[in-house]
């Protein structure tokens, strides 16, 4: 009969003092492409984030620029209409001053 048996007769299997240091070996394999993977994380999202700050700032900023450049504009027509109705009404009332004065005459 034959008989099978994994280690030669007279010799000890390892109890597994060989395989110990294999594992060693992926358990720091692990733990660095961990670190590695949670700081290309952190990069991307204070990437992200960066991009987003960027982002709203700059369209704020220009939706600012524009509402004080629309006012402005409204302000200086609004002040334009008062001082030619103004000039107006002073011209009619000095024509309506000379005319009550020719008419006496």
């Amino acid at each position: 009969m034959i008989k099978h048996c994994s280690a030669a007769p007279g010799t000890r299997r390892s109890s597994g003092s060989g395989g110990g240091g294999g594992g060693a070996v992926v358990v720091v394999v692990v733990v660095v492409v961990v670190v590695v993977a949670v700081v290309v994380v952190v990069v991307v999202v204070v990437v992200v984030v960066v991009v987003v700050v960027v982002v709203v700032v700059v369209v704020v900023e220009v939706e600012v620029e524009v509402e004080v450049e629309v006012e402005v504009e409204v302000e200086v027509e609004v002040e334009v209409e008062v001082e030619v109705e103004d000039e107006d009404k002073e011209e009619q009332e000095q024509q309506q001053e000379q005319l009550q004065l020719q008419k006496p005459s």
